[in-house]
């Protein structure tokens, strides 16, 4: 194997320039009046962003700003964030029925469990 070979043409092309964009300062005020840290346009362009998106793209909202009121009511029904969460996320519930819905007792979720196994053996 002989290591001093020559590059192929499309090899040369593809390593002539490794850099990452860097946005100037007033890309990072656009951003910054756009609502996004320089930290965080930076990381954007770090994962392959160009600068346009990073510093015009809005910063995804936390699920916690989202539904505070929602989750305020759970946590008073006696619902806990996980299970809030989840329902909503995995079960596609309303945010105010996945807050005021009540949890399954342990005897309720045996009977339901029991149910589905009985129906399934039977198939």
């Amino acid at each position: 194997m002989d290591l001093d070979r020559w590059y192929a043409e499309e090899e040369y092309a593809s390593t002539e320039n490794n850099y990452l964009p860097v946005p100037t300062w007033e890309q990072y005020e656009i951003a910054k009046n756009n609502g996004i840290s320089k930290c965080n346009v930076d990381q954007r362009i770090i994962r392959g962003w160009n600068i346009l998106k990073a510093i015009t793209r809005p910063v995804n909202e936390s699920f916690t700003k989202k539904y505070k009121k929602e989750l305020a009511i759970a946590e008073g029904n006696g619902i806990g964030y996980r299970l809030f969460r989840q329902r909503i996320k995995e079960s596609f519930w309303k945010p105010i029925e996945a807050a005021t819905v009540p949890r399954l007792t342990k005897k309720e979720a045996a009977e339901i469990s029991s149910r589905v196994r009985r129906k399934k053996d039977a198939v």
